[in-house]
């Protein structure tokens, strides 16, 4: 709002014909920017009222929400009679080449394990992504194959029933640098939203775009495609995918080492905009090296933090938000710099956040094979790992790990096909092996971990599964008790794994096809039972007329290490939390548009103050002058 001043001498105003005087105008000027500011002034304070309410509504729910967890997931005094007698199976899938073999852990004891199921994808074909979904309770792999388009394939649990298979750029042609291609185009990395209530695909292509795929009707429906970029250069190839802040984001690794950052398509916003993380640097002996982003993670409790692992050795975790700040600085959580032996060309980097501490974090692969434990703090941005574990025989390390659902047992397999699962409060050796030397290496691993239901089918909503123990600390308990589900663990969205397989041309390490399946070191033999998840309403606790929508998810730091006691809930409660995250989320958006109104009113009163206050000089200019 501007007002313009002219020369008032000689110049007669009228209203209805009658003239007026000078003092008569600018007075009656005056009384319209009062009346304005006192009506702006009375509106300020219901605004202000508004914002409290909803502030105190806000902050309810949230309370709410954190009861409601709470009750499910009570720690138990020590010396508690209740007892566990039947454990939650679990399931290990492990594999090379084209085979994959599930593993059948029964947790009441070290012994006994075996390899219950085993399965061949396409022999021609070499997977190099695979994920698992613990809602569909599906096994998900991406196909990649030069004869062929690429294709997601979707088994399910026991690894025999009918496979889906969804074809991707059927009839493309691939475009590099401006150059066609007279090949198809290839896939190079997929990724599903953390949460299992969004049916989303992300899948990086060789001509660097990201395609976001709708499966909501069993069938790959293009949602958006997003042209990316680096920091330095217009293409590239997009090498790792993941979705992060409660799957809000898109954040995309990149061969050139920069890595992306948009918002997710959510049916109102397909904004494709990118904002860049460039690759660190580090102070090395050879100077600056060419770097590639191997794998980027978000923690499965705080979906605010990425984990990323460097080609040359860096491990960055960033905490993200949007819109990112100018100054990429200010997202830098924690960094470490690895160096990479001369010997080795692995390009794995296998990240996995645990689930019983939000800044857990276990590392192996590249860039040395040996497996790291991490506590990550921003205010230890340098610190060393609380664990490092090698192994002295030459030529063998670690590839890949996962970690189960109570953040106890780690599994992680070597180079020379051995699968060695850790006690993760130990770390010293290992207590149970699984395969046999001389095996080809194990690229991943994924915990499939099945939860009972409470009419005894399997369930994979851990929430359902409320396991009753006795207190204890003792480092050589056996597996039943090895289970600590924390506070901020959701129903859907913690168990889903993505891993990175090794690009086949980079790593001489590649394991060939097997037109057999592996050997393993058994003892006995057990068939689990597959497992599906029930589709259970949702608690009628919270409106029905709000649609489900991802939490955030609180931090989990300060929880006490020890077993708990979770109240036996029904599977039907077990979605709530997700409806009233939503509820929660609504209220976030329109504080925020509450915030800009009162922004925009107080910006407008600062106007009308500054101009109230020069036409006051002016008028007083002018009665000094006559």
């Amino acid at each position: 709002m501007c007002v313009q001043f002219v020369a008032l001498v000689g110049w007669e105003a009228s209203i209805n014909g009658e003239p007026m005087s000078v003092a008569n105008v600018i007075k009656k000027l005056l009384d319209d920017f009062t009346n304005l500011t006192q009506l702006a002034e009375t509106q300020l304070p219901q605004l202000l009222k508004q914002k409290k309410a909803l502030s105190t509504r806000t902050q309810k729910l949230l309370m709410h929400r954190r009861n409601y967890l709470s009750s499910m997931f009570l720690l138990s005094p020590a010396g508690s009679s209740e007892e566990l007698s039947d454990s939650s199976p679990m399931s290990l899938v492990s594999g090379s080449g084209s085979v994959i073999h599930m593993w059948s852990l029964p947790p009441a004891s070290s012994t006994g394990l075996n390899c219950s199921a085993s399965s061949k994808l396409i022999q021609s074909c070499k997977y190099s992504r695979l994920a698992w979904d613990p809602c569909e309770s599906k096994l998900i792999s991406l196909q990649t194959n030069p004869l062929s388009a690429p294709c997601i394939q979707i088994r399910s649990d026991d690894l025999h029933n009918r496979t889906d298979v969804y074809n991707l750029f059927d009839d493309e042609l691939a475009f590099n640098s401006g150059v066609t291609r007279t090949g198809r185009l290839s896939a190079t990395c997929f990724a599903f939203p953390l949460r299992g209530s969004s049916y989303q695909l992300a899948v990086g292509r060789t001509d660097g775009k990201v395609d976001v795929y709708d499966l909501s009707l069993k069938r790959l429906s293009l949602q958006i495609r997003i042209p990316c970029r680096s920091s330095f250069s217009t293409f590239f190839v997009p090498t790792c995918i993941t979705w992060a802040l409660c799957d809000r984001l898109l954040v995309i690794g990149t061969r050139t080492g920069d890595i992306c950052v948009c918002l997710a398509p959510d049916g109102e916003n397909n904004d494709p905009s990118l904002s860049i993380l460039p690759v660190p640097q580090a102070n090395t002996a050879s100077g600056s090296q060419k770097t590639s982003c191997l794998t980027v993670c978000t923690s499965r409790l705080d979906t605010a933090l990425i984990a990323a692992g460097y080609s040359t050795g860096h491990f960055v975790v960033w905490r993200l938000d949007w819109p990112l700040s100018p100054n990429t600085l200010d997202h830098l959580y924690f960094q470490y710099f690895i160096p990479r032996p001369d010997s080795c060309s692995c390009e794995l980097f296998c990240i996995t956040w645990s689930l019983s501490t939000s800044r857990t974090v276990f590392t192996s692969g590249s860039p040395d094979l040996r497996l790291r434990m991490w506590k990550v703090e921003s205010q230890k941005p340098t610190v060393d790992p609380i664990h490092t574990l090698s192994i002295s025989e030459p030529g063998v390390g670690y590839l890949s790990n996962d970690v189960t659902l109570d953040g106890f047992t780690l599994a992680t397999s070597l180079t020379d096909g051995r699968i060695w699962l850790y006690d993760a409060r130990n770390m010293s050796t290992p207590f149970c092996t699984l395969a046999t030397r001389g095996s080809a290496p194990v690229q991943f691993l994924l915990f499939l971990n099945h939860v009972a239901s409470p009419n005894g089918k399997d369930n994979l909503n851990p929430v359902a599964n409320c396991f009753k123990m006795a207190g204890g600390r003792e480092s050589g308990r056996s597996l039943k008790n090895l289970t600590n589900i924390e506070h901020g663990l959701s129903p859907e969205h913690s168990t889903k794994r993505l891993c990175s397989m090794p690009d086949n041309s980079s790593d001489h390490k590649e394991a060939r096809d097997s037109d057999s399946p592996v050997e393993f070191d058994v003892s006995s033999r057990s068939e689990p039972d597959p497992s599906c998840l029930p589709k259970e309403a949702i608690s009628s606790e919270i409106s029905t007329q709000l649609p489900p929508v991802f939490s955030p998810i609180f931090d989990s730091d300060g929880v006490p290490d020890h077993t708990v006691n979770c109240l036996e809930m029904p599977v039907n409660k077990s979605n709530s939390d997700a409806r009233l995250d939503k509820v929660v989320h609504q209220l976030y958006r329109l504080e925020r548009r509450v915030e800009k109104k009162l922004a925009q009113l107080s910006s407008i009163l600062l106007e009308l103050r500054k101009e109230n206050t020069a036409l006051r000089r002016e008028v007083e200019k002018q009665i000094y002058l006559t």
